[in-house]
């Protein structure tokens, strides 16, 4: 993923989160509590090695918002989090919100969808993938979402399945 030079689009379903509660963190993974002070650090995506014995694996398997926002990004057109908590961060009054929805601005991505909280994977995959078809068939990048979001509901009201798709950017 860090390796990747302004792809035009990037789709990925995983695990996210942002810790919020930077004293406990510190505490529950036995590490330096100063880490856990910079919201760009306590908000990441996690893959593959996450849950490798080796320290450093798993210290791998996870990508951090400070890790995003160094990245040459610029032209990709949009990038989409199946993950929970990816728009979720800490607020900085006149200055965004720190955390992956900063990181992918700061990383030059035009147009990001997130979620907002623990989203259902199988839901969330459908409402994405239906997202992603209609952008194929030449629909715009907000509309298509929102047909998406409506096609949804049909099936699962509460908003909880639907709601919590973000839209920023183009």
């Amino acid at each position: 993923l860090l390796q990747l030079k302004s792809p035009r689009s990037i789709w990925i379903f995983t695990h996210g989160f942002f810790c919020t509660a930077s004293d406990n963190i510190a505490a529950e993974h036995n590490t330096d509590d100063s880490l856990w002070q910079n919201p760009m650090e306590r908000a990441a995506l996690v893959l593959a090695g996450a849950s490798a014995q080796d320290p450093e694996s798993r210290r791998n398997g996870y990508v951090t918002a400070k890790a995003i926002a160094t990245q040459d990004w610029g032209g990709t057109e949009i990038v989409v989090l199946g993950a929970c908590q990816t728009a979720v961060g800490s607020p900085k009054i006149g200055d965004s919100v720190y955390g992956l929805r900063r990181a992918l601005i700061l990383a030059g991505v035009q147009t990001q969808v997130m979620t907002l909280w623990n989203v259902n994977g199988p839901e969330t995959y459908d409402l994405l993938q239906d997202f992603a078809e209609r952008l194929a068939r030449g629909e715009e990048r907000l509309s298509a979402l929102r047909s998406a979001q409506k096609q949804i509901r049909k099936t699962h009201a509460h908003p909880y399945y639907w709601a919590g798709i973000y839209f920023v950017g183009d």
